[in-house]
């Protein structure tokens, strides 16, 4: 973290835009009902739900498979 002390993310959830993304199939990646998703969802809009949601966020903005990225799994 910012301020010197380290975080231990053995524990954490991952979670990626295109497990809410509504465009995605399950087979491409989708993990809740396409109607309680939300279209093309960003790590930003994320980032602004976390805390409303409880949530800790650490943003990884590196490339992952799947066509996953930080604009929103697209």
């Amino acid at each position: 973290m910012m301020d010197g002390t380290q975080i231990n993310m053995k524990k954490w959830i991952v979670f990626y835009p295109i497990y809410v993304n509504s465009k995605k199939t399950i087979a491409e990646g989708r993990r809740i009902a396409a109607e309680k998703a939300c279209e093309n969802p960003t790590c930003v809009e994320m980032q602004t739900a976390a805390p409303i949601s409880r949530f800790r966020l650490l943003l990884n903005r590196r490339r992952r498979s799947r066509g996953t990225s930080h604009r929103g799994g697209g």
